[in-house]
């Protein structure tokens, strides 16, 4: 065998090795991660959502193949084969305009991200966090963040708003 082939063919075990390693998270913290989804009331992943890093293996990240306003997109970090908080990203519909002079005359999506932080479990929530780019304010209550999407006429997905009031 060459060098080239020698290498090559590590290359490809590596890369399969991943692929096995990146099926198990999915599998392990994506559609069957919903139970401990709606014990904790956070929307659910659906199974029609894609995978946008595939190749990641301390993240995750799914997005709706079609959905342009509302619940767009899911992300979770993982560390030591645990969950340790999960983001969801609502879309306006809307673009507004960057500020910053390096990219004057440009746009971006109007959003706001819900933050979930696990505990050590990585079984319940115990903080939650909320940012927007549609507010003076980056950093919004959670408060906040269930009026901001109502004014923006999205339905929040939630299956208890009581279990997220913290």
């Amino acid at each position: 065998m060459t060098k080239i082939t020698k290498l090559l063919s590590i290359v490809l075990m590596g890369c399969l090795m991943q692929s096995c390693s990146n099926k198990k998270l999915d599998q392990q913290f994506g559609v069957n991660f919903n139970s401990i989804r709606k014990q904790n009331g956070i929307p659910i992943l659906s199974s029609k959502w894609v995978v946008v890093n595939p190749f990641k293996t301390r993240e995750r990240a799914w997005r709706s193949p079609s959905q342009k306003h509302g619940f767009v997109s899911k992300k979770i970090i993982i560390v030591n084969n645990k969950i340790t908080s999960e983001s969801d990203t609502y879309y306006s519909g809307k673009q507004l305009p960057i500020t910053d002079l390096d990219h004057a005359r440009q746009n971006e999506a109007e959003y706001l991200v819900i933050r979930y932080f696990y505990d050590a479990t990585g079984k319940k929530v115990k903080n939650i966090k909320a940012f927007t780019n549609a507010e003076e304010s980056f950093n919004v209550s959670f408060d906040e963040a269930k009026a901001i999407l109502l004014k923006w006429g999205i339905k929040i997905p939630y299956s208890d708003l009581a279990t997220l009031s913290r």
